[in-house]
């Protein structure tokens, strides 16, 4: 087995990119420069930030690519897996009103 193969797989599943979020909803909430991880869920991202956000963890998401068009609504769907790449921006919607 080559090692060199090996390094490069590890390194390119352990990947650390930087996205922007935006609560879609909203529209002007955004955190910028989100250390992310290419194996990270859609759901790690959305409880880490979901306050700074301000968005209803509890709440149906729909999560879209900016860059892409692409949407989902599955929330164990990886970074990767969702085309999310370095300086993407991910919109996040939830059907949360405002009281």
């Amino acid at each position: 087995m080559n090692n060199e193969t090996l390094n490069n797989a590890i390194s390119s599943a352990e990947r650390e990119i930087e996205i922007s979020l935006i609560n879609n909803t909203a529209g002007n909430t955004k955190v910028a420069g989100v250390p992310v991880n290419v194996r990270n869920t859609l759901w790690q991202i959305v409880d880490q930030y979901a306050e700074d956000l301000g968005i209803d963890k509890e709440a149906e998401l729909l999560f879209t690519n900016k860059r892409t068009g692409k949407q989902t609504a599955d929330k164990n769907m990886t970074v990767s897996d969702f085309g999310l790449d370095e300086g993407d921006c991910l919109l996040i919607s939830d059907d949360a009103t405002v009281g």
